[in-house]
């Protein structure tokens, strides 16, 4: 499933104050889905934007699956030391 990037205006749902900018990545089928996606958590929400993310920006290394290349974590220097040399996303 796709990766989207929403940025809006709202706040907590249930909250009693401020409303703020925020910005959520979601994972949803479509760009529809990911606007709905946002009410479980927050209300009142003007949308400023909402897009695709690449599937590499979710910091899933291609070679072993692993979820740290966009923290930098040991997935990445273990695939450095097997000769991989993936890019770091952030």
């Amino acid at each position: 499933m796709p990766l989207y990037r929403i940025t809006f205006f709202g706040r907590l749902a249930g909250a009693i104050g401020e409303s703020g900018d925020h910005i959520m990545t979601v994972e949803t089928p479509d760009k529809y889905a990911a606007r709905l996606k946002l009410y479980d958590t927050h209300e009142h929400i003007s949308i400023g934007r909402i897009e695709e993310l690449p599937p590499h920006a979710s910091g899933v290394c291609p070679n072993c699956g692993q979820y740290q290349h966009a923290t930098g974590g040991d997935c990445l220097n273990e695939c450095r030391r097997r000769g991989f040399a993936p890019e770091v996303r952030s």
